[in-house]
């Protein structure tokens, strides 16, 4: 019998588990630190991750405290609302990350070793997810992002206020509110080296009560190769970038079914998938910055002049090709793991961008 052994518990590597438990008769075992702590945040995440959950039901979903989610609301760009709906027949969850590991972890009987050392001489696989690394040159910071620090609240209700995430521009970044069963989680996304944490909680205080807040620094960044052989980087040990559309589930997911391809069938391993989804998921992000000339603030000039810079200098051939078949159905694009072309269409309206881009991408 084959073994996988995955050092750390964080959700990326508890979803890990959960999909080779499911895929696979191999042994597994898991390595943590034991002075292993998890970030207590709301998690919204997209359509593709109720599908990694073949063990999961409507029924279960109570026993870490999600809430279904219906769609993303977008609040004050350009002044401007707009409902991005889920079709009738799809939903995903919002939950607390916290929940969500100890669930996981319930359902799924492997052996669970706290270790100062991972030692991993034993596997025939490895799946590393033990949380943020050390960058170096292994990685690729990723350039043009605006905000790099989250500050954090939870707020108890007795019954969630509504069934998606909201996101809404604020005039020093946005904030996104996420609903749990238990919890309303909002998190205000800013750059520090612009605005300081005490305008954001001044501006946050307007809005709802605070009586504890967690601050999170963070990079945006890429493993440059996340697969080496039997060892797969996977969570934030493997990549960040701003969870503005909910990245980081759907890079986790694309990452354990490549692992899956690469060590049981390698003629179906596409180890460029990941790379793709983090480029096009860099270009759905800064989209929405080039929006809000509306807010003359330090921070939104600086994320509209970043974004301008990306999608003049750095944009991906396929979001190019995308933008350009709403108007020229003759150009080629393919795959998207974010909007159809009638939803981009409609984001491109909202926004106020479609002429830009097409002056930008030469149409």
């Amino acid at each position: 019998m084959k073994k996988l052994v995955v050092l750390g518990d964080g959700i990326a590597s508890m979803l890990a588990i959960n999909y080779f438990k499911l895929h696979t008769d191999w042994e597994i075992e898991c390595l943590i630190k034991p002075d292993s702590k998890h970030w207590d945040v709301g998690i919204s995440s997209a359509l593709d991750t109720p599908f990694q959950l073949d063990n999961v039901n409507y029924l279960d979903i109570e026993k870490f405290n999600a809430n279904l989610k219906l769609g993303i609301m977008k609040e004050n760009f350009n002044g401007k609302d707009y409902f991005q709906s889920y079709k009738l027949s799809n939903a995903s969850l919002q939950f607390n990350s916290k929940d969500f590991i100890a669930y996981l972890k319930s359902i799924n009987n492997i052996k669970y070793t706290e270790t100062d050392d991972f030692i991993t001489d034993s596997a025939d696989f490895i799946i590393d997810g033990s949380g943020v690394p050390v960058i170096d040159d292994s990685y690729n910071i990723i350039k043009n992002i605006p905000v790099n620090t989250a500050l954090g609240i939870k707020i108890p209700h007795e019954y969630p206020p509504f069934m998606y995430t909201k996101i809404k521009a604020m005039q020093h970044g946005y904030i996104s509110m996420i609903p749990s069963k238990r919890y309303l989680f909002v998190t205000h996304m800013y750059n520090s080296n612009i605005n300081t944490e005490d305008e954001i909680l001044e501006d946050l205080e307007k809005m709802f009560p605070i009586n504890k807040h967690q601050t999170i620094p963070f990079k945006n960044y890429y493993k440059k190769f996340p697969y080496k052989n039997n060892k797969v980087y996977i969570g934030n040990k493997n990549f960040f970038v701003e969870p503005f559309e909910g990245t980081s589930l759907t890079g986790i997911n694309i990452t354990i079914n490549s692992a899956y391809h690469l060590w049981n069938n390698p003629r179906s391993f596409e180890p460029q998938a990941l790379r793709d989804y983090i480029d096009e998921a860099i270009d759905t992000i800064l989209m929405h910055y080039l929006a809000n000339k509306n807010i003359d603030t330090a921070f939104w000039n600086t994320a509209n002049s970043l974004a301008i810079d990306h999608f003049t200098n750095s944009t991906s051939n396929n979001f190019k090709n995308r933008v350009l078949n709403i108007y020229d159905p003759r150009v080629k694009y393919s795959y998207s793991h974010f909007y159809d072309q009638k939803m981009l269409k409609a984001n491109l309206d909202y926004l106020g961008v479609g002429s830009l881009f097409r002056n930008l991408f030469g149409n």
